[in-house]
């Protein structure tokens, strides 16, 4: 019968998935690989979850693995990534990515965890206007204004998979596409409807921060929400350390870019904390300012 059919794919493929996850790591053919694990479907969620907990994966690797579990699809699959939003938050852009290849839609217990991390991101997206401001005062730190700017686009998706998680997903799915074709009547029409669809403590500050316009009119109107001053240094010392939210590593990388220019007494400081990064990039570049300080 047919669950007999099904036992032996398992016994055939579950012996597999722990030295195809070898070879996966030791980058030997990761595309046979991750089609294979792929094909084995459910059976190589284990060795999945267990990589990506337990490994010491490049950020690559990560990638890779989480959009295997968006391309297995299952419950299961769904499962270790709702579970992953809250263990790797630097990962959570190609997590909620692979659950809306799950198409994951919430349960409503769940919830009030999700909102709680729209508000995170609004909270997130209104400082990065402030620092992008603040960064366009300095000519030497266009690079890093550049990539703030990559940094909120990549945030607003990452918002719009989440509404589509918990409310209306068509709809919500739409707007992201109207945001992703660049023209002023669509996303007049995208924020018409996250106006209706979202709560308005979400929706109000959402339609503030991404709508058409300059930064200075953002700025201006997000006032009421953001207390802070925000200085060159401040900002700095926010992107290296992840207080509130995980930058990019492209971000990071403009800040080491923007350190090494900088004439100020913290420079080095900074220099060896992003040294510290686990990202080997990061790392290196760090690392070369600092010898070339010394020299």
């Amino acid at each position: 019968g047919p669950s007999g059919k099904s036992r032996d794919f398992k016994d055939t493929y579950a012996p597999l998935t722990q030295p195809l996850m070898q070879m996966f790591l030791q980058h030997k053919n990761e595309k046979l690989v991750t089609d294979a694990l792929h094909n084995a479907g459910d059976i190589s969620l284990k060795e999945i979850k267990r990589a990506l907990t337990h490994e010491l994966l490049t950020r690559q690797q990560q990638s890779k693995l989480i959009l295997l579990c968006g391309r297995i699809g299952s419950d299961g699959a769904t499962k270790i990534l709702d579970e992953l939003v809250w263990k790797t938050p630097s990962l959570r852009a190609e997590i909620f990515h692979a659950l809306h290849l799950c198409e994951f839609k919430l349960q409503p217990h769940n919830r009030a965890q999700h909102i709680e991390l729209m508000n995170h991101y609004i909270a997130a997206s209104t400082k990065i206007l402030f620092m992008i401001q603040e960064a366009e005062k300095n000519s030497s730190a266009k690079v890093l204004a550049e990539a703030l700017q990559l940094e909120l686009n990549e945030i607003r998706d990452s918002l719009l998979l989440l509404f589509s998680f918990v409310y209306d997903k068509e709809k919500m799915l739409k707007a992201k596409n109207a945001f992703g074709m660049k023209k002023r009547e669509a996303i007049a029409n995208a924020l018409e409807v996250i106006e209706i669809e979202v709560p308005k403590e979400i929706s109000l500050r959402f339609n503030r921060i991404f709508e058409p316009g300059t930064i200075a009119d953002k700025c201006n109107a997000m006032e009421i929400y953001f207390k802070e001053n925000m200085s060159f240094e401040k900002m700095i010392s926010e992107i290296l350390n992840n207080h509130q939210h995980h930058y990019h590593r492209w971000t990071k990388a403009a800040v080491v870019y923007c350190i090494n220019i900088y004439q100020g007494e913290q420079r080095n400081k900074w220099l060896q904390k992003a040294a510290e990064e686990t990202d080997i990039l990061l790392k290196e570049t760090a690392e070369k300012f600092l010898r070339q300080s010394t020299i």
